[in-house]
Order: structure tokens, then sequence, then C-alpha cells
């Protein structure tokens, strides 16, 4: 059955902050994460398995580029599959805001 879940990582933060991990067990398999930054701000993409938290890759929609890290607006898509919860960290931020939201889903295609 398909499934599809909304989540905030930030909303309208003015400071750096590790940002809310969102539970990803074997729910879903990608997130489509929509970062808003005005300013100058960096988002850091985070996963685990263990509770350590590691880098991981996100996609750019737009360009399809991969990183690990945006310092730009934009739609990002991060496999999930096999991770126990992801984070978006929100590593610096300066003269703006940052608001970091995400759609989860089991479908590989959304």
């Amino acid at each position: 059955m398909y499934r599809s879940d909304s989540a905030d990582f930030h909303l309208g933060a003015v400071a750096s902050a590790t940002g809310t991990p969102i539970s990803c067990h074997s729910r879903y398999v990608s997130a489509t994460v929509d970062v808003r930054l005005s300013g100058t701000g960096t988002i850091l993409f985070h996963g685990t398995t263990t509770g350590i938290w590691s880098p991981i890759l996100a996609t750019n929609v737009d360009s399809a580029v991969s990183a690990n890290s945006t310092s730009a607006s934009g739609l990002f898509r991060v496999p999930v599959a096999g991770l126990t919860a992801m984070r978006c960290h929100l590593s610096t931020i300066s003269s703006g805001v940052a608001t970091v939201t995400g759609i989860f889903t089991n479908h590989h295609g959304h």
C-alpha cells in the first residue's frame, strides 16, 4: 500500500540546529526535501542506522547534482531505505531564515 507522510525539519530557524530527526525504519524508501534559505546558510543531510549520524547523499531535483550538503534553496531527493532515521542539520545561518520540510514515501518514484 502506498504511504506518504510529511515532516518538518526546521521551521523558520534563525540559528544553527540539528533539526528534527525523522524515523524511517522500514516504512519509507525515499524522501523529497524542500530547502528554503533566505540569507546565507548550509544544510547537511544526515542519516543513521545505529544512532551515530553520518552524511548521506541528496540529489538536487533541478540539476541532478548529488551532495551531502547544500547552501541553496531547492528540492532534493534522498534515498532513505535501510536508515532508521534522517535529519537535515542546519550547520550555519546568518542574516536569514531556514525552513526545511519533507515528504517521505514508500514508493521509489515519488
